[in-house]
């Protein structure tokens, strides 16, 4: 045990005596344990916003969807006998397995050539 307290002291002893004093030497332990307490508020800090951030863009998320699923169709009114997503890429018959089915203006894809509310007719 007595060895143990003769190395501790002979080490404060060494680091007081390179630091420059033993003022030096507790004024830059006192600094390194502010800078650990400053570390720790800045986490908390850090973990606050982020946590907030994380909440605004969860509720923001969750208002865009609730307003995309009721104010946008999830299938285009212009063909009723199935379903095309509404602003889907343009397409033409042959991209699609229907043929000789309803379709109500304004047919954005343009199924119904001559506007007999047939689309892709056979």
């Amino acid at each position: 045990m007595k060895t143990i307290i003769i190395i501790a002291l002979a080490i404060i002893i060494s680091l007081v005596i390179i630091g420059g004093g033993l003022g030096t030497f507790f004024s830059n332990v006192g600094e390194g344990t502010e800078k650990i307490k400053q570390n720790e508020k800045l986490q908390d800090v850090k973990e606050q916003i982020t946590s907030k951030i994380t909440s605004e863009v969860t509720k923001f998320d969750d208002s865009v969807e609730k307003s995309v699923s009721k104010d946008t169709p999830s299938c285009d009114p212009s063909y009723p006998d199935f379903c095309i997503p509404p602003y889907s890429a343009d397409l033409d018959c042959g991209q699609i397995p229907y043929i000789d089915f309803k379709v109500i203006q304004p047919d954005p894809h343009g199924f119904d050539r001559d506007n007999d509310g047939i689309g892709c007719e056979s």
